[in-house]
Parts: C-alpha cells; structure tokens; sequence
C-alpha cells in the first residue's frame, strides 16, 4: 500500500506548526494533503482516526487548534515510525557495514524558539544588511545559541561571507570549539579554493592540529596558492612533519617556500636554529622578519643575542645610525613581540638603558621624520601602534604586547622593577606606567591598592588615566572561563594574508571588585568604558552598582549619549532627567528626527518611561529654553503626534 500521502500530511501539518494555528482553516495545500488521505481512510482504523483529526482541524469552529494540531501531528508521526526499516546483509551477502562520520556539530540543541534559530542562521549564511550588527548583538546578548548543532553548522558556512568582518567572526569563535567539529570543517573542502578554505584550515589548525593533520598533508598535492600556503603552515604543529617541509623549502617556490620555511621557525628543530643563525650572519634583516612571527625558546635566543650585537655596534660609533641600521633595529625589537626568557630580558634592559640616545634625532634618522618609528604590518605581526612616535613608543608598544601575549611572570617582574626604578629617580615613569599596570595584574594576588596610589593622588593624571586605557583595553569577563581574561589577537599581513592567532590568559585579578572602585573614583570617561566590560551575569551587585554609577555619570555630562548607550546594554529602565539633560547641552536647534534617534538607540527605559521624560524635553521646547529646528514634518505638534505614539 502506498502511504505517500501520509508523509505529505506530516510534511504539512509540520509547516503549519511553523506558520501558527490561526492559517489552518485557510491552507490550501493542507487542506488537499488531507483529501489525499482520504481514500486510506477504509484501509485501517488507525488511518481513518489520521483522518478524522485533520479534517476537525481545518473546521473553522474548532476552539482548542493548538492541542489538535499536536495531536494529529503526535499520531501521524507514530504511525510513521511503525512504517520504517533498517537491514543490513547477514552472512553470504556481500553488503559492507561501515561507521558513519560523525557531524561535527556536537549533541547540543538548545531550548531556543524556531524564529530565532532561523534568523540568527538566515544572518550567518545569507548577505544583506544590517546582519553583521545583528549576529554580533546576538552573540553578546545570547552567547549559548551559539552551542546549538544548527548554528555552528551556519557558522562554517559564514566563513565564506562576502562580508568579510563577518567572516572574521565566525573565524574567532568557531576557535574556540573542539575536534568535534572537524568532520563539518572537512566536509565539502575544496583544495582549489579562496578564503573560505584558508579560514577552515586556521579553525582545523586551532582547533585540533594534531587530529587534523593527516587531513592537511593529504590534501596537499591538490592546494593551490593561498590555501596551499595556509596547509604548508598548519603542518608546524607535529614534529613528523620537520622532514617534509624541508622537501618543501625546496620544491615549492615564492611564498609556499616561505610559508614552508615559516611552520620550520615555528619547531623545536635544531636544523631550524642552525639554518637561521647561518643566515643573521649574511642577511639579518630577512631573519628578524622571518623570526617575527614564532616564540620559540631558540628564537628568543637569537633574536635578543641580534639585539645586543646591533646596541654594541651602536656605542661603538657613538651613537649613530644609518637608514639600513636603524632598519634593521626597528625589525629586531619588533621580532622581541611574544618572546620570553632571561636572554630577551637582559637585552631589553640595555636597550632601555640606551632610548635616550636612540630618541636622540642627531643620533638616528629615523627621529624627527615622517617615517619615524612604525610598526611594519608585514614583519610585525600585525600593527602594534597607529601613531608615528618616539623610538620610546615603540618600545613601550612592543613590551606591553609581550606581557599580554605571554603573561610572563617573569618578564612582568623585569618591568615593575624597570618602572619603580623610574618613579624612583623620576625618569619619565608615567610613559612606562602602561606597561606596569599590565606587569601588576600579572604578579599581584590584588593590585587595586597599587592602582589606587598610583590614579588617585593630589593631582588628577590625565594622561595615566589615557594610558590606562590603552593598556587594559584587551581586559574582560569571558562567560565561558568564567573568569577575567587578558587577551590579544595576533594580525600577520604578510604571505599568510589576515592570518591570526589568540592568545587568551586568565587573570586572578577580580576586575569588578576593588579595582573596579578605583577606576570609578576617577570620574574619567575613557575608563568608565572599560568597566561595562567586567559585568558578568553572575555578579548582579557589580551590575547594580555599574547601573547607578553610569546614571550619575549620565545627569552630569552635557553629552551623555555614551553613557545612556551603556546604561541600555545593562537593561536600564530609569531614564529620568536624561533625555533633558542631553538636549539641554545640545548647541543649536534640534529636530524631530534627532529626537527619534536620541530615543530609539540611546535613551534606555521602557516606552512610558521614555515618554514621560521626551515630554519634559517637549515642555523645554515650548517655553524656549531648546529651540526646535522647524520645517515640514518637524513643528511642535509632530513632535507630540511623535511623543503620543510612543505613549500607545
């Protein structure tokens, strides 16, 4: 017997789940799959009950829809299980039984309604406007949709996003998922392919490099260009790999030779340090370049034992440089970024012992012009300062990015010592202040007391609280650490274009307790920015206290819009006395469409709420004291029309 026009049936009353009850009586296309069930009806009596429910549905008199519809789906989908069969050959057959792959989308599915699923995957995978906003809204505002199976599924295929922001996300947080989601990685991959590929190998590479590494190499012989470099680099991982990228550096040619040469710095390997130290001795520069990019111990060594050749050869000639030495020093303290060890340490203390002289125009070329000390995007590892500055500058960028990237203890007790020094004979200390507040969230068990002395003194430091604000940037709460993490994403633009690697370090600092008191004894606007991000669903206090601090801030800044912005994203609902306070500083006449946009993406606060203060604004008005920028669709009773439709 055919029963077809059962699984049509199911087909649609599953639509019409989708749709809502109120459509039944008025579906088309269920009320034919219903007919069609009709002639079954005399074939058994558990057929005739299917049909007796779906034609009750379809009476526009039936009251209770809802449980109906559950009902007849509930039913038909019984009857359907009953129909199915699975075989497989016994002895004498030549069938093969083989596993499935698995899916690599892992058991989750989360309790979340259809019609958040489906926009949230219709965002990832689709382009239009206004998605990227919306998928980086949710996943701040909703971080455990994006465990469900569904969504990291959507999130693989965003990897090849027109969109490239978007894509770039997917990249970041589809790293920090497990091998489980290899086998959806892998599926479909195209070694012939663009960007998407590149961004899948990355996942693979961070994600699970040992598991996937037979994927990698197997995949080889058929990449071409920028996916074949990105697998050539993904091979550094396992030490087997040490033999065939060596064969590689010698048959590949342009960058897949370089990118080959790049994964061996990246090894244990003796033949790497010897291959490297050979050739500092006829080309320095290429070497610092090439050494950039790794943090192995061998390459700590060599680059800091560079380091202190070139400031030896400094002194000598009394402290001049030319364009290629000041080059070549500028290359090597860049290569010092995410290195470690008491050779990278004795060598940034005499090059510490030197900036003076190095700062020195008369002494080096590169001070004083136009092309003063910046950070190369394609040796550096990404740019670590968008200002020209001092040779000072970079050196303070460069071991502020080693503390973060490494959270080296070591290398932070280097730079307390280093700073104190400086306080101490007050040498300039507030340009190393940056790299001391990074230094003590390392070491001290709580460094609010430190913080406190240092911020809260007779005069108010305004350029401490800027270089705060710099230095803890990178600083938040991470949900799913459940803790305070220091983190830094690693940009190279070089051959491995857009490559990026993480590093994330959990602090013990508790970011929402004493130190979140200092910062919000500073009354300083770019601190009060960092503190939204140590709120942590866990901590309603800390939120509570942030919602009436941000309040208070908001009542007495003129232009409070940043604030009004952070007092939404906490759910806020009090905004009395903000809205006037906005548009009473405001200079110049306002209109109607400001004082839309004022309400829908800066005032927080229900609809009522934000009625009862906007009608407060629109008193000032009348009476003068905010002169209103008349002209068509912009008089006083628009805005009341405005103000009582906001009220409905």
């Amino acid at each position: 017997m055919d029963i077809t026009p059962i699984y049509d049936l199911r087909a649609r009353l599953r639509a019409a789940m989708i749709a809502g009850t109120n459509l039944l009586s008025e579906d088309f296309r269920l009320k034919r799959a219903v007919e069609a069930v009709t002639p079954l009806e005399q074939a058994s009596p558990v057929f005739a009950r299917i049909g007796q429910l779906s034609k009750a549905l379809l009476n526009p008199a039936q009251e209770d829809k809802e449980g109906a519809l559950l009902d007849t789906i509930t039913l038909v989908d019984a009857v359907l299980c009953t129909q199915g069969a699975v075989a497989a050959g016994g002895q004498g057959t030549e069938t093969e039984i083989t596993k499935l792959p698995g899916s690599g989308c892992g058991n989750v599915v989360t309790n979340a309604p259809y019609s958040v699923v489906s926009a949230l995957t219709e965002a990832l995978t689709s382009s239009g406007s206004g998605h990227f906003s919306f998928v980086s809204e949710t996943h701040e505002n909703q971080p455990e949709l994006f465990s469900d199976y569904r969504i990291k599924a959507a999130l693989v295929q965003a990897l090849g996003a027109g969109y490239s922001e978007l894509a770039d996300l997917a990249e970041t947080w589809l790293k920090e998922e497990d091998a489980s989601l290899l086998p959806l990685l892998q599926n479909q991959f195209d070694p012939e392919g663009k960007k998407e590929m590149v961004r899948r190998v990355r996942v693979m590479e961070a994600i699970a490099p040992k598991e996937a590494n037979a994927f990698f190499v197997e995949k080889l012989p058929d990449a071409k260009k920028e996916v074949r470099q990105a697998l050539i680099f993904a091979l550094r991982h396992c030490p087997e790999n040490e033999e065939l990228l060596w064969n590689l550096t010698k048959a590949e040619k342009g960058n897949s030779r370089q990118a080959a040469y790049r994964a061996l710095t990246h090894m244990e390997s003796s033949e790497a340090e010897r291959f490297c130290s050979e050739l500092c001795r006829e080309n320095a520069l290429e070497v610092m370049q090439l050494l950039s990019h790794t943090e192995r111990d061998w390459a700590a060594r060599l680059v800091a034992k560079e380091l202190k050749s070139q400031l030896q050869s400094f002194v000598e000639k009394e402290y001049f440089l030319t364009n290629e030495q000041a080059l070549l020093l500028q290359t090597t303290l860049q290569a010092v970024v995410g290195k470690t060890g008491p050779e990278i340490i004795d060598a940034l203390r005499e090059t510490i012992r030197l900036e003076k002289r190095l700062n020195n125009k008369e002494n080096n070329p590169f001070v004083g012009k136009k092309e003063n000390w910046t950070f190369s995007q394609r040796y550096s590892g990404g740019t670590l300062s968008n200002k020209q500055g001092s040779f000072q500058d970079m050196l303070i960028h460069i071991i502020h990015r080693t503390l973060i990237r490494t959270a080296d203890v070591e290398m932070a007790g280097f730079v307390m010592e280093v700073c104190e020094e400086k306080q101490r004979k007050k040498e300039d200390w507030e340009a190393y202040f940056p790299v001391a507040a990074v230094a003590h969230l390392l070491v001290d068990e709580d460094c609010s007391g430190w913080l406190s002395k240092q911020l809260l003194g007779l005069v108010r430091p305004t350029k401490l609280y800027a270089s705060l604000y710099w230095a803890w940037g990178s600083i938040s709460w991470n949900e799913i650490r459940q803790a305070f993490i220091l983190q830094d994403i690693a940009l190279y633009f070089d051959l491995l274009d857009g490559y990026q690697t993480s590093y994330v370090h959990t602090l013990k600092q508790d970011m929402a307790g004493g130190i979140a008191d200092v910062l919000m004894r500073c009354h300083d606007a770019k601190l009060d920015q960092l503190l939204i991000k140590y709120v942590s669903r866990e901590n309603e206090a800390y939120r509570t206290r942030l919602e009436e601090y941000y309040y208070k801030r908001a009542l007495a800044e003129s232009d409070n819009r940043s604030y009004l912005r952070m007092l939404k994203s906490l759910g806020s609902q009090r905004c009395e006395g903000l809205a006037v306070q906005y548009f009473k500083g405001r200079t110049g006449k306002i209109s109607l469409w400001e004082i839309k946009q004022f309400e829908s993406y800066c005032l927080p606060g229900d609809a009522k709420a934000k009625y009862e203060e906007l009608l407060k604004v629109y008193d000032l008005i009348k009476r003068g004291r905010i002169q209103l920028q008349k002209g068509p669709g912009s008089t006083e009773e628009d805005i009341l029309a405005y103000l009582e439709g906001l009220k409905c």
